[in-house]
């Protein structure tokens, strides 16, 4: 949930057509939203993995995740920050919105890492652990 000072910040800073505090949306707006993405900041205290952020890193968007996201562990490039360090969580988003070269950079690692995260590798891993378990292969 959205603190009413946060929402308030950022009118007052006049932010509030450039930063979207969006909490759960639904599939088509959730779309809509990450098509629009300069930048996509998921700051979760506890997030047990965060398949929004593979989302938006499949739209060329560059990520920055909490530390307790478990996305993190498995999204190569993806900017992971302490929850709790806004200073950097600001300057990651600031550096990443001005300097292209760095966003892009990003960019290329994350999507090389999705590369590797299909449905078809994963499952593979998972027979391959059962196997080495149920059958000592």
């Amino acid at each position: 949930m959205i603190s009413n000072e946060l929402l308030f910040k950022t009118a007052s800073s006049q932010l509030s057509a450039s930063v979207l505090f969006s909490g759960f949306v639904r599939e088509n707006q959730r779309r809509k939203l990450l098509n629009r993405a300069d930048v996509f900041v998921m700051p979760s205290v506890s997030e047990p993995f965060g398949l929004v952020a593979m989302e938006a890193a499949q739209r060329h968007t560059p990520v920055i995740v909490s530390k307790s996201s478990g996305v993190g562990e498995v999204l190569a490039g993806a900017q992971i920050i302490d929850f709790w360090d806004i200073k950097k969580m600001a300057q990651t988003i600031a550096n990443l919105l001005d300097n292209k070269d760095y966003s892009d950079s990003i960019v290329t690692k994350q999507l090389k890492s999705i590369d590797s995260q299909t449905w078809k590798i994963s499952a593979e891993k998972v027979k391959q652990i059962y196997q080495k378990i149920f059958l000592g292969r």
